[in-house]
């Protein structure tokens, strides 16, 4: 069966925000109960395109003229290149071995049991 123009480019839309975008932030709300024998169903709208970020609201319903169950505003953004990428890769534990030569690594520690455990 073809596809839609419409379904067309939600796919092309949801393989870019997963192969090009990251997750941002993402901040939901249970405005209404929803009911587990119902389906649900969900509408996207495009708050904002721009060149590093995209913006979009999530609304769910289940019953016709029921409302809105879940709302959700998720906001995606192109990859930074990391500051740390920018950085040379030294072995600390090499390069200060005079001073921290006599100190334990994490690893070599006992572990400590949690402080709110009666065990």
């Amino acid at each position: 069966m073809e596809k839609s123009a419409a379904e067309r480019d939600i796919c092309n839309l949801v393989i870019f925000v997963l192969t090009m975008l990251s997750a941002q932030s993402a901040t939901g709300y249970f405005v209404q109960l929803g009911r587990c024998d119902l389906p649900f169903v969900y509408s996207i709208q495009t708050v904002r395109d721009g060149k590093g970020f995209c913006v979009r609201i999530v609304n769910v319903t289940q019953e016709e003229g029921k409302g809105i169950c879940f709302s959700a505003n998720c906001s995606f953004k192109l990859p930074d290149r990391s500051p740390i990428d920018w950085q040379e890769r030294v072995d600390l534990r090499e390069k200060y071995k005079d001073v921290l030569g006599h100190i334990k690594t994490p690893a070599d520690l006992p572990s400590c049991p949690p402080w709110d455990t009666p065990w």
